[in-house]
């Protein structure tokens, strides 16, 4: 009998909260603003890439500084700088070579020289030579 008391109880508390929460939320005045107001944004976040990548080395903004046309931002570390300035290099070493090698055809095709006249043949032949003469020792 005492355990059907405190449901009983528990159910009363439960019904005067509710019914007393929905009672005020029908009566209560709701106040509409006297003057119509706008929130106006003075500056809209803007995300900030780098076109090639990089490792930041340091921030110089936080969120929510005021920054100008110029300023700058971040900081890139620089340690793979000379790394990519020595592959670069070497590329073009490549492609210049590459592009010598292939002047150097077109030129053959059009004058088609014999092989005693064009002094590179005639350094290659002479060192297949000594290739040759090393390989049969």
């Amino acid at each position: 009998m005492n355990r059907s008391r405190d449901i009983r109880s528990r159910w009363i508390i439960l019904a005067l909260f509710f019914g007393g929460f929905g009672l005020w939320s029908v009566t209560a005045p709701l106040t509409v603003p006297s003057s119509p107001s706008k929130v106006k944004f003075r500056a809209i976040a803007k995300s900030v890439q780098h076109l090639e990548g990089g490792i930041v080395r340091e921030m110089k903004v936080k969120e929510g500084d005021h920054v100008k046309q110029g300023d700058v931002l971040i900081v890139l570390d620089d340690t793979q700088k000379p790394f990519r300035v020595r592959r670069l290099s070497q590329q073009r070493d490549v492609l210049r070579a590459t592009e010598a090698r292939l002047k150097a055809e077109l030129d053959r095709r059009r004058r088609s020289p014999s092989s005693e006249h064009c002094p590179a043949v005639e350094r290659a032949r002479g060192e297949n030579r000594l290739d040759g003469a090393d390989a049969a020792i």
